[in-house]
């Protein structure tokens, strides 16, 4: 809530992505939601971040989770929990910024014991 708000620039809520997102990263953010939605598995993500340059680039990392409730048990809702590091924050992560690279990574149920 309160991080959005101050990282997009603005209050989101009510506010489809494609609406408050420039098209490549829409685009990108959909590819998260669907693979999410059609693998039923939880994905992480971590991404360079900027709003059509409104504010200073930084990374994006989040967990998407599939949340049944659908016909048949089937992936109903996402729940997704975001983090950002802003270019000038602190953090774990350092680096040259120009060589982040996005990632996706399906996290994969553990297999039979």
């Amino acid at each position: 809530g309160t991080d959005v708000v101050a990282h997009a620039g603005g209050e989101l809520t009510g506010s489809h992505i494609d609406e408050v997102l420039p098209s490549p990263y829409h685009e990108y953010v959909r590819l998260l939601n669907r693979t999410t939605l059609e693998r039923a598995l939880p994905v992480y993500s971590s991404s360079l971040y900027h709003d059509q340059g409104n504010f200073v680039n930084g990374i994006t990392y989040r967990l998407l989770m599939p949340l049944a409730g659908g016909p048949n048990g089937t992936t109903a809702m996402l729940f997704i929990c975001q983090f950002w590091q802003r270019r000038d924050d602190t953090g774990a992560w350092s680096g040259d910024w120009r060589s982040v690279a996005p990632e996706i990574r399906v996290i994969a149920a553990p297999g039979p014991r």
